[in-house]
């Protein structure tokens, strides 16, 4: 095509036909240049809005996916955390003991069991949570949560070995006899074998768990979204979607047979971005005013068409994925995870708990403070005791210990009286004809307590001055207990005296930055720099300030707080100190929590640990002095660590695996040798003839001597007569 001169553009109307047609074309070349142009910018605009939609649509569907699984694995991990504490608890050891023989129970055994299934549920914190009921074989009564119930038969034996899921009642699942509350009301139940200390199942444990509060949480997560919760083929909440395509599943809670089905429906892309409205509507109205503004400009001072066609040019390529960054950078979100109420529970402090706790509680008028009292004489004085052990036999016996201390100080002139507070707190009050000597008292009650208790038990003393006035023995209980409260700054093992109380100072130094420090360190696995972080506040609160038990309490709350805060934004949670823990237990409580949150760098060293207490624990077994807690100091673990690494490691508890070995150990040694039964015991790490008796029979099915005697029979393998092992 032959370019026009301007001359010729100049030229009269009927010599410009040639040059209009030309400018014609290249209007036309131009429009459509433009119109490509622009409808290349609006399908990138469309394209990545519609990109970043299917990627806020995968983050959502993502979200909610994880919100339900999080809801899931709440729900198993308390269920497994209370069948952990039931099996293997500390504080659950001692009522075990007497499972194995219900039908010797007495009726206060039975509420102690009751209370700690209660106390189980409680400290769990979740509200789905309904009951706790444990059946023991061959027995005829059901603990649970809310009470016992008699069967009216002895309970058949039922296997659980793993967990097993289902929604149903207790009644139906179990064939148990029709008319109980418990057993008709339909529960999402979770099974798991009842088993004494890693043991033989004795029974079944079940905790039962509100499905429709579940169900509620679940709809508020997906609305009108299908999903289905399914374990060994059996729908739990949702509906049946057997046969949907397109689902996503969610399998990962530890549990074979456990699956989160949600049939999500597909994404369907609609132009509602106000983003990429406003994007689109700015570009068409630039593109339609460049147009115009062109024309009018061409056709206002003709300009040579070279000179117009030069600046014609091709739209230039327009990436697709320009906003491809900003959808890489919605990936880092997260969530914090939903958080529960605490559930409070308020229990009839005088029925369940006696007198002494309804005047520590309050509530209680003079008036049936004197008539429940019945004091034969005119003065008395009141002592808070505190008991402080490892040993959980300890608590279990403490009754009787308090008993023979009645007996003890029953005279013709006095009497004593006694009320268990808490596992570890009592209170003792003498009731006498003259005012008793409180220092006398105080050394005789310890005198004679260190000596019931068994070793290693730490006594301590809070004792109030003699009264006679009936009217003050409230204040008389409660400032034995601000005497015996002042062992969590001075320390256990002493005797306070409620004189001493007049001149406290409340004062105590917190780090108000204190969480941020801490996600630091945590985050970098600083193990060093925590303990000097806890060490300065400890140290600063002891040299500087002269605390009492409000302010340790007061500091150990806000230690929680700080800590719990670091570990929730992590996934985790923390652990409180126990009541009656000195200031510096409580700082090493907390220290040790954030050892074990810490990252990676902190997990390969915790991981090397492990290995050698591992490899430790194969190669002596057979020591006497080892156990959890020694693993736990010797190789520096906490003793959830070394429990934790036996079951994921050695597929089960370090008491079950430890004993495996043993005994497996002692059966070498009954046939290999003719050493007795005593000297074999002690050389495969038993301290007590009669616990490796009831090990190896639980193991074997026979005693020592009669596993010797079956083997003797058999003569497979010959005797040593050196007796070497």
């Amino acid at each position: 095509m032959t370019i026009p001169q301007y001359n010729d553009i100049l030229s009269p109307m009927k010599e410009r036909g040639p040059a209009k047609r030309f400018f014609n074309r290249l209007a036309i070349l131009f429009m459509v240049t433009i119109t490509v142009t622009f409808l290349m910018y609006a399908a990138t605009i469309i394209h990545s809005s519609a990109h970043l939609a299917r990627r806020e649509r995968v983050l959502q569907e993502q979200e909610m996916t994880r919100k339900a699984a999080n809801l899931i694995k709440n729900i198993l991990d308390d269920a497994a955390t209370i069948i952990a504490q039931i099996n293997e608890g500390r504080t659950f050891q001692p009522l075990q003991f007497s499972l194995l023989d219900a039908s010797a129970l007495d009726t206060r055994r039975q509420v102690d069991i009751v209370n700690e299934l209660t106390r189980l549920q409680g400290r769990t914190g979740n509200l789905a949570i309904r009951t706790i009921a444990l059946f023991a074989d061959e027995s005829d009564i059901v603990y649970t949560s809310a009470g016992f119930v008699h069967l009216g038969a002895p309970f058949p034996h039922v296997s659980y070995p793993r967990p097993y899921l289902t929604v149903a009642s207790l009644g139906e699942e179990l064939n148990l006899p029709d008319g109980q509350l418990h057993f008709t009301t339909p529960y999402l139940l979770y099974f798991m074998g009842f088993r004494h200390q890693g043991g033989t199942e004795r029974g079944v444990a079940v905790v039962c768990f509100d499905p429709a509060l579940t169900t509620q949480k679940l709809d508020e997560i997906f609305g009108n979204i299908p999903y289905q919760v399914r374990f060994q083929q059996k729908t739990l909440f949702g509906t049946d979607l057997t046969g949907t395509k397109g689902l996503t599943v969610s399998d990962d809670f530890g549990i074979t047979g456990l699956s989160l089905s949600v049939a999500y429906p597909p994404f369907r892309y609609r132009l509602t971005d106000p983003i990429a409205v406003l994007s689109l509507l700015f570009g068409g109205i630039l593109f339609l005013t460049t147009t115009l503004l062109s024309f009018a400009y061409a056709r206002q001072y003709f300009r040579p068409l070279k000179e117009i066609s030069s600046i014609v040019r091709p739209g230039a390529d327009i990436c697709p994925d320009e906003f491809s960054s900003l959808v890489e950078s919605l990936e880092g979100m997260v969530v914090e995870n939903e958080t529960y109420k605490k559930d409070i529970s308020h229990l009839k402090p005088f029925a369940d708990r006696g007198i002494l706790h309804g005047l520590a509680v309050g509530g209680m008028s003079d008036t049936d403070l004197s008539s429940s009292l019945r004091f034969l004489r005119p003065c008395y004085i009141v002592i808070a005791i505190n008991i402080d052990t490892q040993d959980a036999d300890v608590y279990v016996q403490a009754p009787e210990v308090f008993e023979k201390l009645r007996a003890v100080f029953a005279t013709d002139k006095q009497q004593l009286t006694y009320y268990r507070r808490d596992i570890e707190t009592w209170f003792v009050c003498i009731n006498a004809d003259v005012p008793p000597k409180d220092e006398e008292t105080a050394d005789r009650i310890r005198l004679l307590l260190t000596g019931l208790l068994p070793a290693g038990a730490t006594v301590t003393i809070g004792i109030d001055q003699p009264r006679t006035n009936l009217g003050e023995f409230r204040e008389s209980c409660n400032s034995a207990l601000r005497a015996l409260n002042r062992m969590l700054v001075q320390g256990k093992g002493e005797i306070y005296y409620a004189t001493e109380d007049a001149t406290r100072n409340t004062g105590y130094y917190f780090a108000p930055d204190l969480s941020s420090h801490l996600g630091k360190l945590i985050e970098h696995g600083d193990v060093n720099g925590i303990h000097e972080l806890y060490e300065a506040i400890l140290r600063k609160n002891l040299m500087k300030y002269d605390l009492d038990a409000d302010a340790v309490h007061d500091l150990s709350s806000m230690l929680f707080s700080s800590l719990d805060a670091v570990l929730r934004s992590r996934g985790q949670r923390a652990s409180k100190a126990n009541t009656y823990s000195t200031i510096e237990e409580v700082f090493s409580h907390y220290e040790k929590e954030a050892v074990d949150a810490c990252g990676e760098n902190a997990e390969t060293k915790t991981q090397g640990k492990v290995d050698a207490m591992l490899a430790y624990t194969d190669e002596h077994y057979r020591s006497m002095q080892i156990s959890q807690k020694w693993l736990a100091h010797e190789f520096g673990l906490s003793v959830k660590t070394v429990s934790t690494a036996f079951l994921r490691r050695r597929g089960t508890t370090y008491l079950s695996y430890v004993s495996t070995l043993r005994i497996n150990k002692a059966k070498e040694l009954l046939i290999s040798s003719h050493q007795s039964v005593s000297v074999i015991a002690r050389a495969c790490g038993y301290t007590s003839d009669l616990s490796f008796r009831r090990n190896f029979e639980a193991q074997t099915g026979f005693s020592p001597a009669e596993f010797r005697k079956e083997m003797q029979k058999k003569k497979t393998i010959p005797f040593l007569n050196d007796g070497n092992f």
